[in-house]
C-alpha cells in the first residue's frame, strides 16, 4: 500500500503497573489503575489522524488487491482511525495516480512481473526517482530523497556489475530506512493454456506463459490456429509512450519493436540493432539491422531510432 503524505498515528496508551509494598515481612501486591487515553491530556495527544480512504482495483478486475485494501482499512478502523476502502475502474484509478491533481491518500495496486524487471531499474529509478514524482511518472507515492536519486542515477550509468550491486544495496538500504510504500505480498500467478491445441509455449523468468517470446515459438496442433490469449482489463492505449499498465505495455511491445530482448535466458539478443558497441561508460554505438521497414515500406533508419528516444525523452 502506499501512502500520499505521513499521517500522524493515534498512540493507544495503556500500561499496567504492578507494585510490591513490603509490610511487617510480608510482601502485600498494590495495584494501580491502568492509564486510558482519556487520561492523557490533550496538548499530548498530538494530532488527530484524517480520514484515510485508500483506493483498490475493482473485485473482478483483482480479487487480492480488493481483499487487501479492504482488510487494511479494517486494521486501521480497529485502532481508531477513520479508514474506509474504496474499490474503483482500473483505468480511473490509473487517471488520479498519474494525474495532475493527486487527490488520493493511499492506494493499493501491483506490479506485474516482466522479464526485464528481473533488473533491478525498475524498483530503484522509475518508482521512486524523483524525476518520476511528477504527474504521468511511475513515482506515484510523490517521494523525493537526493542522496537516493544520485545513487539511483549511478547505477544506471555502471557498467561494472559488482560496483552496480553495490550501488543498488546502499538504493536499497535508504529506501527501508524511509519507506515510501510498503510490500504487503507477493503473489504467485496460475497460467494455463490449451496443450492439445498449442504446444512449445516458452515459460519465462519473471513473466510465466504470456510473455515476448511465446508467439514466435507456439505451433498450433489442430486447424486452430489463432492462439487467443484472455484479460479481464481492457489495453488503455495503444501509444507505448502514453500506455500507464501492464496490460496495455505486455501487448504493445509485441508490436512496437525494440533494439534488443532479453532471450528466456535473460541474455541480451540483438534485435532492430544488429550489434552495439561499448565506446564509453555512458556512450554506445549501435549499429541498426538492415531492411527493416514501417508498415508502410518506408526504410527504418539511425534517425528514426533517435527520433524516438528524443521523443521519450523530451515528453518524460
Amino acid at each position: 500500500m502506499f501512502l500520499k503524505r505521513k499521517k500522524s498515528v493515534i498512540s493507544l496508551l495503556v500500561i499496567m503497573m504492578m507494585l510490591l509494598a513490603a509490610c511487617g515481612g510480608a510482601s502485600t501486591p498494590t495495584t494501580t489503575a491502568p492509564t486510558t487515553v482519556s487520561d492523557v491530556p490533550d496538548d499530548e495527544m498530538g494530532e488527530v489522524v484524517p480520514s484515510i480512504t485508500i483506493l483498490s482495483s475493482l473485485p473482478e478486475a483483482n480479487m487480492v488487491n480488493y481483499e487487501m485494501a479492504q482488510e487494511v482499512a479494517e486494521e486501521l478502523q480497529k485502532l481508531g482511525v477513520d479508514a474506509v476502502a474504496q474499490p474503483i475502474d482500473f483505468a480511473v484509478l490509473l487517471d488520479i495516480l498519474y494525474g495532475e491533481d493527486s487527490d488520493y491518500d493511499a492506494y493499493t495496486i501491483g506490479w506485474s512481473g516482466r522479464i526485464e524487471r528481473l533488473d533491478p531499474d525498475m524498483f530503484i529509478h522509475s518508482i521512486n526517482h524523483s524525476d518520476n514524482a511528477i504527474p504521468g511518472g511511475n513515482n506515484t507515492n510523490r517521494y523525493r530523497n537526493p542522496e537516493f536519486d544520485a545513487l539511483a542515477d549511478a547505477q544506471r550509468q555502471e557498467m561494472d556489475i559488482n560496483l552496480r550491486q553495490n550501488i543498488v544495496y546502499e538504493a536499497q538500504r535508504i529506501l527501508a530506512e524511509d519507506v515510501p510504500h510498503v510490500t504487503l505480498y507477493s503473489r504467485a500467478n496460475m497460467q494455463t493454456y490449451n496443450k492439445n491445441l498449442f504446444t512449445d509455449v516458452i515459460n519465462i523468468p519473471g513473466e510465466g506463459l504470456f510473455n515476448e517470446w511465446t508467439p514466435f515459438t507456439v505451433r498450433p496442433l489442430t486447424d486452430k490456429t489463432i492462439l487467443t490469449v484472455a484479460s479481464n482489463v481492457n489495453i488503455d492505449d495503444i501509444n507505448p509512450l502514453s500506455s500507464k499498465s501492464v496490460y496495455g505495455w505486455r501487448n504493445l511491445r509485441l508490436i512496437y519493436d525494440k533494439l534488443v530482448r532479453l532471450s528466456p535466458e535473460i541474455e541480451p539478443v540483438p534485435w532492430a540493432a544488429e550489434s552495439w558497441d561499448i565506446v564509453a561508460d555512458n556512450v554506445i554505438d549501435v549499429t541498426i539491422r538492415q531492411g527493416m521497414t514501417f508498415h508502410d515500406g518506408v526504410a527504418v533508419t539511425a534517425e528514426d531510432v533517435k527520433f524516438s528516444y528524443e521523443l521519450f525523452i523530451n515528453e518524460n
